[in-house]
């Protein structure tokens, strides 16, 4: 009985904040509109991993040190 309450406990705990997964549907609800409906899902997918990674942010000097002219 204590193994079952331990294992329910953990698959509660694992859908207690729904924020996430609010703001990606709304991201992609924003993304896949009326008039980009022929958006494939491999597209929407890559779109959706890009808005969602919030922690990437680019190497200005490194980008301007590999340009070429």
């Amino acid at each position: 009985m204590p193994q079952l309450r331990t294992q329910a406990a953990q698959m509660l705990s694992m859908f207690g904040n729904t924020y996430l997964c609010e703001q990606l549907f709304s991201s992609m609800k924003m993304t896949k509109t009326s008039n980009r409906r022929r958006l494939t899902d491999e597209h929407l997918r890559s779109i959706l991993r890009i808005s969602s990674a919030q922690s990437l942010s680019p190497d200005i000097d490194e980008l301007a040190s590999k340009k070429r002219c």
